[in-house]
């Protein structure tokens, strides 16, 4: 059975690490912005298959679905790198990431709690 937890910090770590490395001004964005659409979605059809192999993936699933919404909204129409709509894709994401990571006894952004 696949750890729904590892597929979303997997997929989820890499893509948010893009869009860290995106500023304003990047001229890689575009090829930025493909790599983590690719994250993206193959973290959501990883899902589709935990889900269809009997886990329950229903939250993070709708998350990652909402997530990929905010994603395209930045492609169409595109005039230019849309910051808010990026910066709204890795807020979100992020808050996904950290909130699996709580669930899975790991503290935000990857630490470890105690000493």
């Amino acid at each position: 059975m696949t750890d729904v937890t590892a597929i979303v910090r997997d997929h989820g770590e890499s893509a948010c690490a893009l869009l860290n490395r995106i500023s304003p001004s990047d001229p890689n964005a575009d090829r930025k912005l493909a790599e983590v659409s690719g994250h993206l979605l193959a973290m959501r059809d990883d899902l589709i298959l935990a889900q269809r192999g009997g886990q329950d993936c229903r939250e993070p699933l709708s998350r990652t679905n909402a997530i990929i919404s905010a994603m395209f909204g930045l492609e169409f129409p595109h005039a230019g790198l849309q910051w808010a709509r990026l910066c709204e894709t890795r807020d979100g994401l992020q808050h996904l990431l950290d909130e699996m990571r709580a669930h899975d006894g790991r503290g935000a952004r990857g630490t470890t709690g105690g000493a």
